[in-house]
């Protein structure tokens, strides 16, 4: 898997958010389900959506998150204006600029976990590169068929800084 370096300048995202476990993501697709009903069900209940966007899931660790047992945060979400009036239950959420490897994956969203793994267990620890924030993101644009098939193209990215 190839990874390039991108910078992105501050965002703002809003959505639904939940809090779940890898465990409880394998187990019960809390993450899907959480964005299959946002972007199906609930999304058009935004306002100040920025128009040519598509859609975010985005983690957010705790500090000295653990994978194995630690919950993290979880939210689906579009790119918004940075103000405006939420739904009582939605979030947002400000991104700071940064500079992020980012992985392109093509395929079932199954397979996302070997992207995951990619960057934790082989790329990072062998760049010249670390963390350099708690959260990271999927972005998928409009032509993301759904959960179901088998070539969707997902970027993920994670902030990081020099060693």
């Amino acid at each position: 898997m190839e990874i390039r370096m991108e910078k992105k300048g501050l965002f703002t995202i809003a959505g639904v958010s939940v809090s779940t476990t890898l465990e409880d993501t394998k187990t019960n697709s809390t993450i899907s389900k959480l964005m299959n009903d946002f972007f199906e069900n609930r999304v058009s209940e935004l306002a100040g959506i920025m128009s040519g966007k598509g859609g975010f899931g985005m983690f957010i660790d705790p500090p000295n998150y653990n994978p194995t047992t630690d919950e993290f945060q979880w939210i689906a979400g579009v790119e918004v204006n940075s103000h405006g009036e939420l739904p009582e239950d939605f979030v947002r959420k400000t991104i700071p600029a940064h500079t992020y490897a980012v992985i392109t994956y093509t395929g079932h969203v199954a397979g996302l976990g070997e992207a995951y793994n990619h960057f934790y267990q082989t790329w990072l620890p062998n760049s010249s590169y670390e963390l350099a924030d708690s959260f990271g993101f999927e972005y998928t644009d409009e032509s993301f068929k759904g959960t179901n098939a088998t070539d969707n193209v997902v970027e993920l990215y994670f902030p990081v800084k020099k060693k």
